[in-house]
């Protein structure tokens, strides 16, 4: 049987982090055509309230995850809420939704952490 892992939030798994790295088509930053972009003209401050603003028409939404300790799903599922904003102001056809945290909370614990960790938290590879 798998070792159990007993935590709470984050979980620091190396190989699972090394399995996930190993199954991308762009493991790194500098492996993706954004790290080639030229930096001058880029603003020195970007506020991704502001985008989720101009993207939805809506404020930030107020967000919590109580006492669980599900801080992997809320930080996954915000990179995703911006990443969105930034596409539709881009010109993507879609519409700005918050992500489903369920649903990053149970892949990242059990497809990821393997279904061997006990309590809460996550593998945030």
């Amino acid at each position: 049987m798998a070792e159990e892992i007993q935590e709470f939030g984050w979980i620091d798994d190396p190989d699972a982090v090394e399995a996930v790295v190993a199954g991308l088509p762009m493991p790194t930053w500098g492996d993706t055509p954004a790290s080639a972009v030229d930096e001058a003209g880029l603003p020195e401050e970007v506020l991704g309230w502001q985008a989720w603003q101009k993207a939805s028409g809506k404020d930030w939404p107020e967000l919590s995850q109580g006492k669980l300790g599900s801080c992997v799903s809320f930080g996954t599922s915000h990179a995703l809420m911006l990443t969105m904003a930034c596409e539709i102001i881009a010109g993507d056809a879609e519409e700005a939704k918050i992500p489903c945290m369920e649903a990053i909370y149970g892949g990242s614990r059990v497809e990821v952490g393997g279904g061997k960790i006990r309590g809460d938290g996550s593998v945030g590879a």
